[in-house]
């Protein structure tokens, strides 16, 4: 039987994953709304 990973371990994991991808672009990724930017998706991980 498979083992199946879910809860928030795993969303977090797949979120800290998600704010190393887009550091990737580097200065391309500006979002204009606030929640969206690299510093505030760091902080919301914290």
């Amino acid at each position: 039987m498979p083992i199946i990973e879910t809860g928030r371990a795993k969303n977090i994991a797949k979120f800290e994953y998600f704010i190393l991808f887009i550091s990737g672009f580097g200065v391309t990724y500006n979002p204009t709304k606030v929640p969206i930017k690299l510093v505030s998706l760091n902080t919301t991980i914290q």
